[in-house]
């Protein structure tokens, strides 16, 4: 169990001394904020029940309330994939 607790305390010191590490979570802290912004714009805009009828401009209609901000998540599992492959 020691030799374990040693191993893990190795590798979490080995990934946060890494400046990638830090330019990847900031980057993706800031992108995903900033998209998350970009689309609640969109939604304040229209209004939570536009639908393409009512606005042309729309090609779907805006998803219910509970899964708002889902789409956005693939971004933050994209930082991970680039973490492991670091």
């Amino acid at each position: 169990m020691n030799s374990f607790c040693r191993a893990v305390r190795y590798e979490f010191s080995k990934l946060f001394s890494r400046r990638v590490w830090w330019i990847i979570t900031g980057l993706v802290l800031i992108i995903q904020s900033l998209l998350a912004l970009i689309d609640i714009g969109t939604v304040v805009q229209y209004g939570l029940d536009a639908t393409p009828q009512q606005y042309p401009e729309l090609a779907l209609a805006f998803p219910p309330v509970e899964y708002l901000g889902i789409d956005m998540m693939l971004f933050g599992q994209m930082a991970v994939v680039v973490m492991g492959a670091i």
